[in-house]
């Protein structure tokens, strides 16, 4: 079998395994079982000798509760992939608030163990009234072989809506994405996508009231020299009809906070 087919065959596994845990109830950005494959892989055929390998990850964006969450399942092949235990949320404190931020290792015979120990704030730009801070932490014990998971959720402080940004393209490779989005539904709203690189026949597809977009097999990103970005993106933009996004203030119902959202990209 060739290394194309190999991978492809693999990344098929990913998406059927995700699609029945959705199929169970299981909600998609939620952690999820490692199947016996995921715990026997040793490397990814189409990127031989990668750190780590991205199983899983889910952007999901819903302006209608005002709420995104992002989920990501890492699978770590070697010593040096033990670095991405060691996480960091960016995120704006002044437009964003961070919270259900969880975190779990699945062990290399199956043992799912999950992360209790202490989170870190640090301001990593300043500039003027804007800050970017960050929340860090790292998962303990973790050796080549294991499965980290970890998600967060961002809700949106105020009542307007910005224009969400995607990106399906990471310094690791990534068997399987899924970016979903709930468009707020107004009259005075309009929703659209501008896009490029993606793969041929992809886009994002309307289903019943939101949108998603799924890819399977995408390579690590390797920057070019004298490259002005590191991503390929394409976009998600909310416009309003002279009230500069406002809208009416909802509950989300993921937690009790008030929410707000954000868009697409790659």
């Amino acid at each position: 079998m060739t290394r194309f087919r190999l991978a492809a065959s693999v990344a098929a596994l990913m998406l059927l395994t995700s699609t029945v845990a959705m199929a169970h109830g299981t909600l998609f950005d939620d952690f999820r079982n490692a199947t016996a494959a995921e715990l026997a892989m040793k490397e990814v055929p189409s990127a031989p000798g990668a750190p780590a390998v991205i199983l899983d990850w889910v952007q999901r964006v819903d302006d209608s509760d005002l709420d995104s969450s992002q989920y990501y399942r890492i699978k770590i092949l070697t010593e040096d992939g033990r670095k991405y235990a060691d996480i960091e949320i960016p995120y704006l404190p002044l437009y964003y608030d961070l919270h259900r931020v969880q975190a779990r290792v699945t062990k290399p015979d199956g043992t799912v163990v999950d992360f209790k120990g202490k989170f870190y704030d640090k301001v990593i730009i300043r500039a003027g009234g804007t800050r970017v801070s960050a929340q860090t932490f790292s998962i303990p014990d973790v050796q080549p072989g294991c499965i980290i998971e970890y998600r967060y959720d961002l809700g949106v402080r105020g009542q307007y809506l910005h224009n969400s940004r995607f990106e399906v393209q990471h310094e690791l490779p990534v068997l399987h994405t899924l970016i979903w989005l709930k468009p707020y539904l107004s009259s005075v709203f309009s929703t659209f996508f501008t896009y490029r690189g993606l793969p041929e026949g992809k886009k994002p597809l309307k289903i019943k009231d939101h949108y998603e977009l799924e890819l399977e097999n995408i390579p690590a990103f390797e920057k070019e020299e004298h490259a002005s970005t590191s991503t390929v993106p394409w976009f998600r933009t909310t416009r309003s009809g002279g009230d500069r996004g406002r809208i009416g203030r909802r509950r989300s119902s993921r937690s009790s906070a008030n929410r707000r959202t954000s868009s697409i990209c790659r």
